[in-house]
């Protein structure tokens, strides 16, 4: 017959065995569960900003001078606008700050558009053509910094898709 001592201490390590167990188990689950989580997140961008949306326009959009329709970018302003809390965060911080570098660079990019292009007669957002001979050093400055915003806004996104597959195998 065991004292109660023994007893005692019997079930203390039973109990902290079952502890331990548990703790063991939940921190190796974590990591799946984590990039399980990340891939919903990964899945939810790449239905906002399709590459064949926003980003297709913005790589083949000429700035120079030609209209376009704002509604073209409306992928964009959805993942800027619609998908800005927490639970549209990675849980991944190097995916994370990546998909932050890529919100930075499409903010930058509507901010620079809404400074520097103005509405057409038929409704399109356009660099004011006046511009090329009235001022051809600002307009030149302004499509270049368009351009190379619009660059940086794919680049990124490039980047941010290329990684997170990579680091959710998918």
């Amino acid at each position: 017959m065991l004292s109660v001592r023994a007893v005692y201490v019997l079930r203390s390590l039973q109990v902290n065995d079952c502890i331990l167990r548990f703790k063991y188990s939940s921190t190796t689950a974590q990591p799946y569960l984590e990039a399980e989580a990340d891939k919903k997140i990964l899945r939810d961008l790449l239905e906002t900003v399709p590459s064949n949306g926003s980003i297709r326009f913005l790589r083949t959009n000429n700035f120079a001078g030609f209209s376009f329709d704002l509604k073209r970018l409306k992928n964009i302003e959805e993942f800027l606008y619609e998908r800005d809390g927490p639970e549209h965060e990675f849980l991944d911080s190097e995916l994370e700050m990546s998909r932050r570098k890529f919100r930075k660079e499409c903010d930058a990019l509507l901010e620079i558009l809404s400074l520097n292009t103005w509405s057409t007669e038929r409704g399109f957002q356009s660099v004011p053509q006046e511009w090329e001979w009235e001022n051809p050093k600002r307009f030149k400055d302004t499509v270049n910094e368009i351009q190379a915003a619009a660059k940086a806004v794919c680049t990124t996104y490039d980047e941010l898709v290329r990684f997170a597959r990579k680091q959710l195998a998918v």
